[in-house]
């Protein structure tokens, strides 16, 4: 419902400035545009969270915040530099990539339960599971996880090209 939403703002956005009621450089465009397209820019926080959910993860927030970590701006589009390899990747508005580093964080936060002691688990199991998910997420995981899925669109993309009812 929260997508629905967003998008039909988008729409109305939209039609508004087709009609000449503002203009796409107005204020209340550029706050309803904002509105709109967050659900979308931050939805690895929401597939995260979800995620994190439904693989029955003890801290369902690790996978809130492993999908607003890699929807951090300053890590979005810029050369960061891990262990001598440069990546420049962009996660927001992505699902896979997030999909993929929540179920590598629920075996990490089963194990670190089991090890950490439970007077500091509270703490030191989810600092543990963020360092090791977002760093694997970030250098491995997240840059294959986008190559599948520019494979499938690659190949989707392919199939309409031939026959868009096939499709």
């Amino acid at each position: 419902s929260v997508l629905c939403a967003c998008g039909m703002l988008k729409g109305l956005n939209a039609v508004f400035t087709y009609f000449g009621w503002y203009s796409d450089a107005s204020g209340i465009y550029i706050l309803l545009n904002a509105i709109g397209d967050s659900i979308f820019y931050f939805f690895p926080i929401v597939i995260g969270y979800n995620m994190a959910k439904t693989i029955d993860m003890k801290n369902p927030y690790l996978g809130l915040l492993i999908g607003a970590s890699i929807c951090y701006p300053a890590l979005n589009g810029m050369d960061v530099e891990l262990f001598g390899k440069v990546i420049n990747a962009t996660y927001s508005s992505t699902v896979l990539p997030v999909i993929l580093m929540v179920a590598l964080a629920k075996p990490l936060e089963t194990f670190f339960n089991k090890v950490i002691p439970e007077i500091v688990s509270n703490f030191l199991t989810p600092m543990f599971v963020m360092i090791i998910t977002v760093i694997l997420g970030f250098t491995t995981v997240g840059p294959i996880a986008n190559a599948a899925s520019a494979g499938m669109s690659d190949m989707i993309l392919a199939v309409f090209g031939l026959s868009p009812i096939l499709c």
